[in-house]
């Protein structure tokens, strides 16, 4: 795949060892993402209390901050991100190449990220492995799920109009036969 522009999605609440040398968890990210073209937008989301000086210094170092408070007992972090970054790839930003999600191990963002990569985006999923950042080596395969129906697969499906029960195969009304007998 081509290089081109990198948009990096840092869900800042997985990645809670690194955060406090945002200079130090940036510089790694960037090395990551660098490699597949200029890294033109790093969105950070929180999901706690505003902190103005951690969000400062993330401002400073190029970040956009994101507060998503609670609500309720659900965060909006993930819903978030989702909605930012199909907005990003599919109307703001579509020249993006390379999208980078900085998050933890669970699958939140497995079907975005599929339907990202059936538009052609290259996923790179960054996670925390002994207060580290590292690269998933296989994205693909970090969150499994069945591929998205593509115009070749073929799907069995049986509408019925109300007016026309479906066919009842033989079998099924001897059944029903038999059961009445008795």
């Amino acid at each position: 795949m081509e290089k081109g522009d990198v948009a990096v999605f840092w869900e800042l609440s997985q990645t809670t060892s690194i955060n406090g040398d945002p200079d130090l968890a940036l510089e790694a990210i960037q090395e990551y993402a660098a490699s597949h073209g200029p890294v033109k937008h790093k969105i950070a989301y929180l999901s706690g209390p505003n902190e103005p000086s951690r969000s400062a210094r993330l401002n400073e170092l190029g970040v956009q901050v994101k507060h998503c408070p609670k609500n309720g007992h659900k965060e909006t972090v993930v819903h978030s991100m989702v909605v930012d970054v199909s907005f990003h790839c599919a109307l703001d930003f579509p020249q993006t190449k390379t999208v980078v999600f900085v998050t933890g191990p669970d699958r939140d963002f497995t079907y975005l990220a599929r339907v990202l990569r059936s538009q052609g985006k290259r996923i790179i999923i960054l996670v925390m492995k002994n207060g580290k950042i590292a690269k998933v080596k296989k994205p693909d395969a970090y969150w499994p799920r069945p591929p998205l129906r593509t115009p070749d697969m073929k799907v069995n499906l049986q509408i019925h109009h109300p007016k026309h029960p479906p066919k009842q195969k033989k079998k099924d009304i001897r059944a029903k036969q038999v059961a009445q007998r008795h």
